[in-house]
């Protein structure tokens, strides 16, 4: 699996024909979000609430996008993505991502986007947590437990040291 980070103009060609090679047929997206000090991170109606990156990835791996340098070519990965018909997943997308990228001047279409928490809601989970990882270790078993241990790693780190997702 291989990551990578947007961060210079000569990487720009390199994700361009990644995002638009898809053998798998479909991208998933996330973005995460940040506040200006003082501000509120995750209620996007706040003043200095902002998409701090912009992620897409497959199951061989995947781009952040630093989102606040690379705003242009984000809304034209998902013009490109609206036009060629492309699946796009997420997790919790309908319900806060979508929204948080529309407040920040990019609209999804939502006619190729499958979200994974409402189906999730819709296969029998309902009443249980929706949380991403929380699904993984329930149904994924190995994968679930690998993914959740660096979760757990990483709220543990922060916690320990007093950071918060701004930081």
């Amino acid at each position: 699996m291989k990551a990578r980070v947007l961060n210079n103009p000569s990487k720009v060609a390199d994700f361009w024909d990644w995002l638009t090679h898809r053998p798998q047929g479909y991208v998933a997206c996330d973005i995460e979000t940040g506040s200006n000090p003082g501000g509120h991170e995750l209620d996007i109606f706040k003043p200095g609430f902002h998409v701090r990156m912009m992620q897409f990835g497959d199951a061989d791996g995947g781009w952040a996008v630093p989102f606040q340098e690379w705003r242009g070519l984000v809304k034209g990965a998902f013009d490109w993505i609206s036009e060629s018909r492309t699946q796009h997943v997420w997790h919790n997308g309908f319900g806060y991502d979508a929204q948080a990228l529309r407040q920040e001047g990019i609209i999804i279409d939502p006619t190729c986007m499958q979200d994974t928490q409402i189906w999730a809601g819709l296969t029998g989970f309902a009443g249980e947590s929706r949380a991403l990882k929380t699904l993984a270790r329930r149904e994924r078993g190995d994968f679930g437990i690998n993914t959740s241990i660096g979760a757990d790693r990483l709220h543990t780190g922060m916690k320990n040291a007093g950071w918060t997702w701004t930081d």
